[in-house]
């Protein structure tokens, strides 16, 4: 690790190396603090240099408040890099930490890494490892930009009843089993999601945790639920090709055995 001494001035804040979605005012006036009430400064930035330019890709709530202390240098962690090497680093920047990344953070990281042509060609393992962040959530991501669908809104039970009277099967049309049975219907499905929902929401409100931090775990269980609906459709379709690929092969079998026969029969 190479620590240099630079001046603020000379250090590129602006060229696109920053993976949040805004800074955090709170957090510069809070490191403005510190610098003002204490006599060691805070740890160093980090910075690619590319012989030209210097990239801040990790640092920007820190470099604020050297500013903001009226200070014209800062020590950073010194990196050789491109303008490209910065940006890659900062997608999985603050991970660790610094103040902590939101879900929006993140999905910015993870959306920067699927949109440039050569990190989105990357096997599904990498962009979760470039950006830190799990392969649920990367996935995720993936599902919604192909187009999948989304979470249905739960039906509330004042809809149960709305079909037309006539069309409601008669005890005498229905089998004695099915009588005092009830299937699992689309309505029956999504009312059990909306209790899981609701109990999802009770858990979150029971946690001893911050809002912002019974917020963040709210948005973790929707895009884990999300994910895991998203996986079961894709594997529905997946049995169905596979059942599809099955009774084709049977039939082939088929037409195979009776051509053996006939040649069989013609020897």
């Amino acid at each position: 690790m190479i620590i240099k001494t630079l001046p603020i001035k000379d250090i590129c804040t602006d060229a696109g190396t920053q993976s949040r979605v805004s800074l955090d005012e709170s957090v510069v006036q809070e490191y403005y603090e510190y610098l003002t009430s204490h006599e060691e400064d805070l740890p160093p930035v980090t910075v690619f240099f590319d012989g030209l330019e210097y990239f801040l890709a990790d640092g920007f709530h820190r470099i604020m408040a050297y500013q903001r202390d009226g200070r014209e240098f800062i020590d950073a962690n010194l990196k050789g890099g491109t303008l490209r090497d910065a940006v890659k680093f900062s997608l999985g920047a603050n991970s660790t930490h610094g103040l902590k990344r939101t879900t929006s953070d993140k999905r910015k990281s993870v959306t920067t890494a699927l949109d440039d042509l050569e990190w989105g060609q990357l096997a599904a393992r990498e962009i979760p490892r470039m950006c830190d962040v799990s392969h649920t959530f990367v996935n995720l991501i993936i599902a919604e930009r192909s187009g999948a669908p989304k979470k249905d809104k739960p039906v509330k039970l004042k809809n149960v009843v709305e079909a037309p009277l006539e069309e409601q099967p008669t005890k005498d049309d229905l089998p004695p089993a099915k009588v005092e049975t009830f299937p699992e219907n689309d309505m029956v499905q999504e009312v059990l999601a909306e209790n899981e929902q609701l109990k999802d929401r009770l858990a979150v409100a029971a946690m001893d945790a911050t809002e912002e931090e019974k917020e963040l775990a709210q948005e973790t269980i929707e895009e884990l639920r999300t994910t895991v609906k998203n996986l079961n459709l894709e594997l529905d379709a997946v049995k169905k090709s596979r059942d599809q690929f099955q009774r084709e092969c049977a039939e082939l079998k088929k037409q195979v055995k009776m051509y053996q026969n006939q040649l069989k029969k013609a020897a």
